[in-house]
């Protein structure tokens, strides 16, 4: 879709909706920009058990493939995606 913002992490999830809305931004960018992160930092907080990578990725590419479709949602639909930020804050 469209460039990954850099520091993505701090943006809010209405703002992440927007670029989604937009097309600045999709699904499987955020999601992967997030494990990308929770890479670089939990070899030294060790803050999850467990990542789900490919369910992750999944379930973005399935956002993805609705969006360009043309079966966005609203500001909501993205809000699949906040347990799983939700859980790499945690």
């Amino acid at each position: 879709m469209g460039e990954t913002p850099t520091q993505l992490h701090y943006k809010t999830i209405a703002e992440i909706a927007e670029l989604v809305k937009s097309k600045q931004l999709s699904p499987v960018e955020i999601t992967t920009d997030l494990i990308e992160r929770i890479d670089q930092l939990d070899c030294h907080l060790n803050s999850y058990a467990t990542i789900m990578r490919d369910d992750a990725i999944a379930a973005a590419k399935k956002s993805e493939a609705e969006i360009v479709s043309g079966m966005y949602r609203g500001p909501c639909t993205e809000t699949r995606l906040v347990p799983l930020q939700a859980s790499f804050l945690t």
